[in-house]
């Protein structure tokens, strides 16, 4: 598994370098975000992949990236941007006992599987094309990569971060 992050990285670069400019791949990568058009995806996304069993992370990350190029990559945590994006829509910073829509959706995201989860992050990206946080594409990759099923610990921390750094329990 050693290669994953690697080789990951490098597919989200090539995305982020062409996803402006090429609209032809940009289309057949973003299709990479369902099982039901991925196909498009593959001769773009598959000669980046070092195993079959890592498909479906670098198709949906690859995806998630070519789909929003109106947000730029950013350097921040997801929960530190999607943050961000709770103040601009609601002009206060996240308040447990007062949950927006950002906090009710990240909320539920350790508890899904990896669709349930790139589901969810798409629907945030949709919350930010207004806003235009950035999101660091690099770090959501790497998290797919390391989503895993929730049993073992580093899945379950991976799942927890998110919402730790939304509410600055770990920032």
């Amino acid at each position: 598994m050693s290669d994953i992050p690697d080789s990951l990285e490098r597919l989200i670069g090539e995305v982020l370098a062409r996803r402006e400019n090429d609209a032809r791949f940009r289309a057949n990568v973003s299709r990479g975000l369902s099982p039901q058009t991925e196909t498009y995806a593959y001769p773009w996304v598959l000669p980046s992949v070092p195993e079959s069993k890592n498909k479906t992370v670098f198709l949906r990350a690859a995806g998630l990236v070519a789909s929003y190029p109106q947000i730029a990559n950013g350097e921040k945590s997801l929960g530190k941007s999607l943050q961000e994006l709770t103040f601009r829509r609601t002009g206060e910073y996240p308040k447990a006992d007062k949950p927006d829509i950002v906090a009710t959706r990240l909320a539920l995201l350790q508890e899904q599987d990896l669709e349930g989860a790139v589901d969810l992050l798409r629907r945030f990206f949709d919350l930010n094309k207004e806003a235009q946080i950035p999101m660091n594409y690099f770090a959501i990759a790497r998290m797919l990569a390391h989503w895993g099923n929730g049993q073992s610990p580093e899945s379950q921390s991976v799942r927890e971060r998110p919402l730790g750094d939304y509410y600055g329990a770990w920032s």
